[in-house]
């Protein structure tokens, strides 16, 4: 009887830590300031268009540019896309301030079926100098 208690409880709390898990990896937080970036669908089909969303829920200010990247997954390692990442960006500062947010859109044209990520830097506080490094996961239909 203990046994299966002990079993019961440890399921339990393997859930709440995977669900923890899965909300941590949606959204960054760090004191009162958060960010959240994420696909608008969580599976595309090839040739579909993806839009990326970058919003400040915090209480300060939110630094970046229009840089990203794409990557795919291979073999278990985080792979850079050339396909999917664009050849160029322009150079601009981006002020998300708070409640702020800010979109793009990413052509999946051919993209090969499989999980992948958009990464994106950002830097928070009043003097961006707290860098952190984001992520927003979506997979392409085969």
């Amino acid at each position: 009887m203990a046994s299966r208690v002990i079993l019961g409880l440890a399921a339990v709390l393997a859930i709440v830590i995977l669900v923890a898990g899965f909300l941590l990896a949606a959204n960054f937080l760090v004191g009162q300031r958060q960010v959240l970036m994420k696909t608008d669908k969580e599976v595309y089909d090839p040739g579909e268009v993806a839009k990326v969303r970058l919003v400040n829920l915090g209480s300060t200010r939110v630094w970046t540019g229009s840089d990203f990247l794409v990557e795919r997954l291979e073999g278990g390692e985080w792979v850079f896309s050339d396909e999917l990442t664009p050849d160029y960006f322009t150079l601009e500062l981006r002020i998300l301030e708070p409640g702020g947010s800010m979109e793009w859109t990413i052509a999946l044209g051919e993209a090969e079926p499989g999980e992948y990520r958009v990464v994106k830097e950002v830097w928070l506080d009043s003097w961006g100098e707290e860098r952190v490094t984001l992520y927003a996961y979506f997979r392409v239909r085969g």
